[in-house]
C-alpha cells in the first residue's frame, strides 16, 4: 500500500471502531489509532491535511470496509485479540 491507501485505511479504521457501540473500550483504541496516524503522517513532509478527503473516504466507505481496514491497523497498535475477534464477529454478522 502507498501512502495515501495506508491514511485512508486508517481513516476507516478509525471511524470503523468508532462505531461500535458495544465496544467499552473505544476511547481507548481511537486514542491509539489516532497517535499512531498522527505518528505515519508526520514521516511524510509533503503531507498536507484535507478535510474534504477524510469526508469523502467516510462517506464513500461501507461499514464493512471500514471495519476490514481496522483489522488492517489494530494489529499495529498492538491492540488486544478480544477486539480483533469481535471485529471478525461483526464482519461475519454483516454477510449473513
Amino acid at each position: 500500500m502507498n501512502f495515501e491507501e495506508t491514511y485512508h485505511c486508517f481513516i476507516n479504521a478509525y471511524f470503523g471502531i468508532r462505531e461500535l457501540d458495544q465496544y467499552l473500550y473505544k476511547e481507548y483504541v481511537l486514542q491509539k489509532i489516532e497517535d499512531y496516524m498522527k505518528s505515519y503522517v508526520q514521516q511524510n513532509p509533503k503531507f498536507v491535511y484535507q478535510e474534504e478527503e477524510v469526508f469523502q473516504v467516510i462517506q464513500t466507505s461501507s461499514m464493512k470496509r471500514k471495519l476490514q481496514d481496522a483489522l488492517l491497523i489494530l494489529p499495529r497498535i498492538q491492540v488486544d485479540m478480544d477486539l480483533i475477534l469481535f471485529v471478525k464477529h461483526e464482519i461475519q454478522n454483516m454477510e449473513e
